[in-house]
């Protein structure tokens, strides 16, 4: 049996190598893992990992299986009925502009796993976002529905807030996007598979497989921004790249 190990973004690098297997292993965090890999008939043996610390117990584990093998870019999309989902909310949301993605929250492990060390955690705070947010375009703002509390206050007509409990259904949001803006998370990793343009803001600390695997094979449509500490500067960075990578006038994406 072949295993996997880690998080979402982990599982859509080798989501192609799943599906031709009978059966998979999977050692995540991520809870919904199963349903996860539901839409494409793969059977999955779940191990929850819930902290750096269960780590220290699985990896003896592994040796019984084999890894399976990563693709950086991903041909399968979500199922059409999340699509035709996504597009009948939007179509009720005034068209303003551009459709751009937001993801301003990192999993609540790897946030865990990294504040412990002192390090500053994954998220994009709500003023930071009040700044970034213009009346011309519409937004949607990613995350699990306890994540984005803190952002009911900028909700609006368009402001949309994408808390879905099928990951499918929030990647389908994603294919209609112009491009997206998000921490290190599971919408920066599905854009980057799916060429989806991209600015990724990253906490600049030494992590050779994130950037390896994450970050590195995706320059030709992800500009990375790398900050100690989310100030104005960084702010400016995000508009200056939006202005010149991506123009106004630009369609939504076909899906």
């Amino acid at each position: 049996m072949k295993y996997v190990i880690g998080g979402i973004g982990d599982l859509l690098q080798t989501l192609e190598a799943a599906t031709e297997e009978r059966e998979i292993r999977v050692f995540s965090h991520y809870l919904n893992a199963p349903q996860f890999y539901k839409p494409f008939n793969v059977e999955i043996g779940f191990t929850r990992v819930e902290s750096a610390g269960d780590l220290d117990w699985v990896r003896p584990q592994l040796s019984s299986f084999e890894p399976l093998s990563r693709k950086m870019f991903l041909s399968l999309k979500p199922p059409t009925h999340f699509s035709a989902i996504a597009r009948e909310r939007l179509s009720r949301a005034p068209r303003r502009g551009q459709i751009i993605g937001i993801h301003p929250v990192g999993s609540r492990f790897s946030n865990s796993v990294w504040m412990a060390r002192g390090e500053p955690g994954k998220w994009l705070p709500v003023e930071f976002l009040e700044k970034l947010i213009v009346p011309e375009n519409t937004y949607m703002l990613f995350g699990a529905r306890e994540d984005l509390l803190q952002y009911t206050r900028i909700a609006s007509d368009h402001v949309l807030l994408i808390c879905e409990e099928n990951i499918w259904q929030s990647f389908a949001y994603a294919e209609c996007c112009n491009y997206v803006i998000a921490v290190d998370s599971a919408i920066k990793s599905y854009a980057a598979m799916r060429n989806i343009p991209s600015i990724v803001l990253v906490v600049d600390y030494k992590d050779d497989f994130r950037d390896k695997m994450f970050l590195d094979p995706y320059g030709h449509s992800m500009s990375v921004i790398k900050f100690r500490r989310l100030d104005h500067d960084v702010l400016i960075k995000v508009k200056e790249i939006a202005t010149k990578r991506f123009s106004r006038a630009g369609s939504a994406r076909k899906h």
